[in-house]
């Protein structure tokens, strides 16, 4: 889900810059082309309605959609990162932002289909298919952040000895 995925690397971004304090932009850069924008990639590939969240028809959105979605990832954990460097309160009001809007999404995440299915009640709910491409591609997103996050674990133990 695009606008999830945004949120996403913007959280990870500035957690990982709260964890180093201010440092590793290499792991929040990593986390969210890795762990994020990878993934996202294939699901708006494979399932684009569904991945706008049926908000937007994805076949009239322009050219390039797919490049500016890794830009915006990139950049919004670059945001997370500036913020998180320099207040915890940034971060935690953009998580609570962040868990409205999940909530308002609630409804729409388990159907998956097309944009003409969900709006005439008719797209399957939770198919198979999706939910093994889920942990297929969820299991390798939580790996190269598990790493990110234990990297960035490692630079704060560190700098604490110093």
């Amino acid at each position: 889900m695009v606008i999830f995925d945004v949120a996403t690397a913007f959280l990870v971004g500035g957690a990982i810059a709260w964890r180093t304090g201010g440092k590793r932009r290499d792991l929040a850069l990593t986390a969210a082309g890795i762990g994020v924008a990878a993934p996202g990639l294939v699901f708006l590939e494979v399932y684009r309605d569904w991945d706008w969240q049926y908000l937007f028809d994805p076949d009239v959105l322009p050219p390039g959609v797919t490049a500016i979605f890794i830009t915006v990832v990139l950049l919004a954990a670059l945001a997370g990162h500036w913020v998180g460097s320099r207040s915890t309160k940034g971060l935690v009001a953009a998580a609570g932002v962040f868990g409205v809007y999940c909530a308002i999404s609630l409804p729409r995440i388990p159907y998956v289909g097309t944009r003409e299915q969900y709006f005439a009640d008719e797209a399957p709910f939770l198919p198979m298919d999706f939910l093994i491409l889920l942990g297929a591609v969820g299991a390798a997103a939580v790996a190269v952040m598990g790493a990110c996050f234990l990297l960035a674990e490692r630079t704060r133990a560190a700098g604490m000895t110093e």
